[in-house]
């Protein structure tokens, strides 16, 4: 069925546009991850709507899509794993969200615990999409700057909204570890890696 979808939408745009096979290439890899995503992002809300934590979930993704986007993080290398992975951090955190409080103190330590995590590791990359130069700063800046946001908010909302967003920063503070790329044979700092290797 996707691969159907995806060489319609590929025949489509060579009716009207000459492209070469990179390109193709690209185009098809690029309307396969968005499927993929789609599907995964169905899956998971109907679990969710289910579960009777659909709204919970929803905010959280919000969050922790947020922080995600700036500082990256492991993405596993077939699509099964990145579903169950998902699974596990999007229903698994919003219940903790609602049943676990956290003190100001508990709050103030893990924003320091995740801020040193941020400032060693944000940005992390793939091997598919390193991450190189300048790009690396500006990234790591905007990730620290959505850190402060989230931890300042959570000292002033007291409710499972501010639990919430302590946890994204926990989960993806997990993720842009060495830790989960070493269990699942990722490699690690790939655009570093690459800089490191061309001076050798």
């Amino acid at each position: 069925m996707r691969e159907k979808v995806i060489e319609k939408y590929v025949s489509f745009l060579l009716k009207y546009h000459t492209y070469s096979r990179k390109e193709i290439l690209t185009i098809r890899y690029g309307v396969e991850n968005t499927l993929l995503f789609l599907e995964k992002i169905i899956i998971i809300l109907v679990i969710g709507y289910l579960l009777g934590i659909l709204k919970i979930m929803c905010i959280f993704m919000l969050f922790y899509m947020g922080i995600k986007t700036f500082s990256g993080g492991m993405h596993a290398s077939s699509s099964f794993s990145c579903l169950l992975i998902s699974l596990v951090i999007f229903i698994a955190s919003p219940i903790i969200g609602v049943h676990v409080y956290f003190t100001l103190l508990e709050k103030f330590l893990i924003s320091l615990f995740v801020f040193a995590i941020f400032l060693i590791y944000s940005p992390a990359d793939t091997h598919k999409k390193p991450i190189r130069g300048p790009k690396i700063k500006m990234l790591k800046i905007k990730s620290l700057i959505i850190i402060d946001l989230y931890c300042i908010s959570s000292f002033f909302v007291t409710n499972y909204i501010g639990n919430l967003l302590i946890i994204s920063l926990l989960v993806q503070a997990c993720m842009i570890s060495p830790i989960p790329y070493k269990l699942f044979g990722l490699p690690y700092n790939n655009g570093r890696r690459e800089k490191d290797e061309n001076f050798s």
